[in-house]
């Protein structure tokens, strides 16, 4: 492609998913950040099946009407989605992988190429450690001040570590594919982007 196209970078989770994209103009531009944001809502423990079902349904909804409004206006040629906390016991779970699937469907129904990255690779990526022996919250605390300061000129921009999370994976899709980015690009950068398998075989059927 010759004009303006993105990578979107897609963190799920039910009380607070981060939604970011990167832009580019044309192959010799500079690519930046493009919309960063989250949607998502909590619930008590306890709550009927049928709010569950409806937290579920609300958000993907809204995250399908802001990756279309992104793919309208600038051609998305690759989705990068944090996968599945596979050793995660919270009573969550079961709706949250409810949530992946719907949203990693909505991208493959618009012909959007997905890429699915472990979440330690994510936070590697970023922050260059793995959270194993930090306090609680503390990594994400890590990821939010490690973005910004990646993201300098937009670091006021984002405004928690979900956002944080998605852009993050936004970088690593846009690193792998070439782009020339604004921020240096490191070691932890190579070294982890070098961990994920790449989706180059998607078609549509």
């Amino acid at each position: 492609m010759t004009g303006p196209e993105a990578v979107l970078g897609l963190d799920p989770s039910l009380t607070r998913a981060g939604v970011a994209a990167i832009v580019r103009q044309n192959p010799d531009s500079i690519a930046r950040p493009g919309m960063i944001t989250h949607v998502g809502y909590s619930l008590r423990e306890g709550v009927p099946w049928w709010r569950r079902s409806r937290r579920i349904i609300t958000e993907a909804r809204e995250i399908n009407a802001i990756v279309g409004e992104i793919h309208g206006a600038t051609p998305i040629v690759r989705a990068v989605i944090e996968g599945p906390a596979w050793a995660s016991n919270l009573p969550s779970k079961f709706d949250r992988d409810g949530l992946w699937w719907a949203l990693f469907s909505i991208l493959d129904a618009k012909q959007i190429p997905v890429t699915v990255v472990n979440p330690v690779t994510r936070g590697k990526f970023i922050t260059g450690r793995a959270p194993n022996g930090m306090k609680p919250g503390e990594h994400k605390k890590l990821v939010l001040s490690e973005s910004q300061s990646t993201w300098f000129d937009d670091q006021h921009r984002i405004k928690n570590h979900d956002q944080a999370d998605a852009l993050g994976l936004a970088h690593m899709g846009a690193l792998d594919l070439g782009w020339r980015l604004p921020s240096d690009t490191r070691r932890r950068h190579v070294e982890n982007i070098a961990l994920v398998e790449w989706e180059r075989e998607w078609r549509a059927s």
